[in-house]
């Protein structure tokens, strides 16, 4: 009976409090939240952090020292004097002026120079110095069949003419020869300075140790043309002569 009481109280609470009107709670329905609250006032700004202390400055290298300065180049060697040096070009024919004079090496032995002009020896008599300089005039002209046997001057010689022309400038050979004239001409054998060699169909001479050819046979440079080259040793075949 007592627990039947307790229950029956029970239930009456709850329906009271289920059925309360709203105004039960101060006006405001269950779902009531409290109005925002106002917006705070700003704070205060921190003071700033202060300036940093300014960088220490790095130095510049020292200049550096100046180098050495290179030394000079040698002088190079002066050319011959007063020599014509023809190209392939030479239109016109060589001069006919005598060649007088001219530069000298020491020795017995004729020199050819880079440039393939021939320096005579200063040991050599005059007309052989006088035949060098004035066939320096023939280098660097080229070859034709038959040239320098009309005239002594022109602008191309052969063989045979190269070497009537060295000779007549040295006051050795009164009119052009071929190589067959050649073999009748000055005396047999070779000679103290000047020796020609020649046979049927070609002639060359040497001069105080080096040889006017238009044949570049054993000639490092190998150019064409009436030019200085080595000397040659007796060649087989040719038939030496000599003023």
């Amino acid at each position: 009976m007592k627990r039947a009481l307790v229950i029956l109280v029970s239930s009456l609470l709850a329906c009271s409090l289920s059925s309360a009107p709203a105004f039960a709670w101060g006006g405001r329905g269950p779902d009531w939240m409290p109005p925002a609250g106002g917006t705070g006032s700003t704070g205060t700004t921190g003071p700033w952090g202060g300036t940093g202390s300014t960088g220490t400055t790095v130095p510049w290298g020292g200049t550096g020292t100046t180098g050495t300065t290179g030394s000079t180049g040698s002088t190079g060697t002066t050319g011959s004097i007063g020599v014509e040096i023809p190209t392939t070009k030479h239109r016109y024919p060589i001069s006919d002026v005598p060649v007088t004079s001219g530069p000298t090496v020491p020795g017995l032995t004729a020199e050819i120079l880079p440039s393939g002009l021939a320096v005579p020896p200063a040991a050599a008599p005059e007309a052989i110095k006088v035949l060098i300089w004035s066939a320096n005039r023939l280098i660097g002209l080229p070859y034709r069949y038959g040239g320098g046997h009309a005239s002594f001057s022109s602008n191309a010689y052969d063989c045979s003419g190269s070497v009537s022309y060295a000779l007549h400038e040295a006051g050795l050979l009164a009119t052009p020869q071929d190589s067959r004239t050649f073999l009748q001409w000055g005396s047999k054998g070779p000679g103290p300075w000047v020796t020609v060699y020649t046979r049927a169909g070609h002639a060359w001479m040497t001069v105080a140790g080096i040889r006017l050819d238009t044949s570049p046979v054993d000639d490092p440079v190998g150019l064409p043309g009436p030019r200085w080259r080595p000397g040659l040793e007796p060649v087989q075949g040719f038939h030496q002569r000599h003023p």
